[in-house]
């Protein structure tokens, strides 16, 4: 079972908020009788490759109910609002006000608060009293004939007659439509439309969107970009030339091999695109097993150079700061938490030994079987070793039952348990997809193995390896002469 975390961080103005400040006004406003006194946070991904996020405004809803935002904008975006359990999305451009209705207060219960696997329910925020043109109205009625269209196509098994034929028939519809915006958000879609068809794909779906511009601020752009270019650099068989090629530019630490490349065999002129889906590519194979994840991130620091546009370019430097947080001999995240018995702990407390961290949940029977063996290590390697559980479960009852039934006899253990209460900057800070994870920090509190062994695999023998190999570099002690 997996946990998806939305990797989140606030960075300075990138993206379409960098260009010139030519901006206009944009106001909106509501009145909201269930969110009195509540702050209402407005915001914009900047990227949707690690989902960097930024405030467009903050506001205070009044006594009376009423709020209102009011902010300069370059171009028109997709923005949205966290609402408790939900994430309103809508459309805004330069120059216009909008008139907002905001879903019924629905905070999140305990449950969704401490469900490391909830993540809000996305609803299209509703807009009011504005004319036929209007990008949200638009793109409401676009979502439903498109959704129709897409379903049709799925019978035709993704046969590319049809495909062209649905998209011509839907253009016909919004053909009297000139908003740029929205334009291209219909044309991101329809790239999604042209993946379907299997024997031509990705490449006929590539060379759809090759031909488009891109748009920081389309979530149409995202959704089409990240659908066809997750894992690119290990998405083709070993043995295609597509493969051959592109491993061979990355071996080497050859950016423009590998950008040329992607360019002509794939018609992506635009450099722009060219670098965000190596950036992209990279990022996917830091994470996975195919690759070697601290080259990945060598050759990543290498290649910032080579971008050549700006947004790109600050995208890059954002993803590198991300991925280096959990590299090897940086300083691991000094959480501050609390075990089953309410006593608080920091990781810096462990100081001096190293530290086998497991993010735990007991509701996963992947991670249940290993507390066995780590116990083991407990007592094994008390000398050099602390294992550490990080529980993630709902309540911090479930890890205390959880624990009493592993030791009824209430002896006590080597090894130290700790309840996450819901930190959401712990999961960010350690970038937890999978449960369990485990991780070697070593006696300085720096990361050693990232991630590390499970119990499962060989964690036991390289632990030993590193204290075999520490030992020959203690310098060695004068004996007593005791000839003397």
């Amino acid at each position: 079972m997996k946990l998806q975390f939305v990797k989140k961080k606030f960075i300075p103005i990138i993206a379409l908020f960098l260009l010139p400040s030519v901006a206009n006004a944009v106001i909106i406003y509501g009145n909201a009788g269930d969110y009195i006194d509540e702050t209402l946070t407005l915001k914009v991904y900047l990227d949707e490759i690690i989902f960097t996020e930024k405030i467009l405004d903050t506001q205070v809803v009044d006594s009376l109910g009423d709020f209102e935002f009011s902010f300069e904008l370059p171009a028109a975006t997709t923005c949205f609002f966290d609402l408790g359990a939900y994430r309103a999305i809508f459309f805004i451009e330069p120059s216009k006000s909008y008139l907002i209705n905001l879903p019924p207060n629905k905070p999140l219960t305990e449950a969704q608060k401490f469900n490391p696997y909830f993540k809000p329910q996305k609803i299209a925020l509703t807009v009011r009293d504005v004319d036929s043109t209007d990008i949200n109205l638009q793109i409401a009625h676009f979502d439903k004939v498109y959704d129709y269209s897409y379903v049709k196509c799925s019978l035709y098994s993704g046969k590319i007659d049809s495909i062209r034929a649905e998209i011509e028939n839907i253009e016909s519809i919004f053909a009297n439509d000139d908003n740029n915006f929205f334009r291209l958000y219909r044309q991101y879609k329809y790239v999604l439309m042209m993946n379907m068809n299997e024997v031509l794909s990705p490449a006929l779906a590539i060379s759809y969107f090759a031909k488009l511009p891109v748009s920081y601020g389309n979530i149409a752009f995202w959704e089409a970009f990240n659908t066809l270019f997750n894992g690119f650099f290990d998405t083709f068989g070993t043995r295609s030339p597509e493969q051959i090629a592109m491993d061979e530019a990355i071996y080497a630490g050859d950016y423009e091999a590998l950008s040329t490349y992607l360019k002509e065999r794939f018609g992506l002129i635009e450099s722009n695109f060219r670098e965000l889906i190596i950036l992209k590519g990279l990022y996917d194979a830091y994470f996975s097993d195919q690759r070697n994840a601290p080259y990945i991130l060598k050759i990543m620091s290498k290649w910032q150079a080579d971008f050549s546009v700006y947004e790109n370019h600050i995208i890059w430097e954002n993803v590198l700061s991300y991925l280096k947080s959990l590299a090897p001999k940086t300083e691991a995240y000094n959480f501050k938490l609390q075990d089953e018995k309410g006593k608080t702990y920091q990781l810096s407390d462990f100081k001096g030994k190293y530290v086998y961290l497991n993010f735990a949940n007991t509701r996963i029977a992947l991670s249940k079987k290993d507390f066995g063996i780590l116990e083991r290590y407990g007592e094994t390697y008390e000398k050099d070793l602390y294992v550490v559980n990080i529980f993630t479960d709902y309540s911090r009852s479930d890890m205390s039952l959880f624990l009493k039934s592993l030791n009824p006899k209430n002896t006590t253990s080597k090894n130290i348990n700790l309840y996450w209460n819901a930190d959401q900057n712990l999961i960010t800070k350690y970038q937890i997809i999978n449960i369990p994870t485990y991780f070697l920090i070593d006696r300085s509190g720096e990361l050693l193995l990232v991630p590390a062994p499970t119990p499962d695999e060989d964690f036991e023998q390289k632990f030993e390896a590193i204290l075999q190999k520490e030992k020959l570099q203690e310098p060695k002690k004068e004996e007593d002469d005791i000839w003397k």
